[in-house]
């Protein structure tokens, strides 16, 4: 039986790629960051400029209550791009 994916049209999936080992050529999009083997779409006032400017940095993470988790390459959809 033939076996099929599919991503949704704001979300790639990364072959590939891992957290950690970020390069300038992530296969994402303007406006998207690779993220959970995806490029997701940047939230407003969570872009790079917008973590910098807090001495922050646009990671994968998620959230429990006000706390910032790194993603941990684990399979879960949990994550997304934030400042951390």
């Amino acid at each position: 039986a033939a076996l099929s994916l599919g991503c949704s049209s704001t979300m790639r999936v990364l072959a590939g790629h891992e957290a950690g080992n970020e390069t300038d050529d992530d296969g994402c999009g303007d406006g998207e960051f690779p993220c959970w083997h995806r490029c997701m779409n940047i939230t407003e006032g969570e872009t790079a400029t917008d973590c910098e400017n807090q001495g922050l940095e646009l990671l994968c993470v998620t959230q429990v209550d006000e706390q910032r988790f790194l993603w941990d390459n684990t399979h879960n959809a949990i994550f997304f791009p934030g400042c951390a």
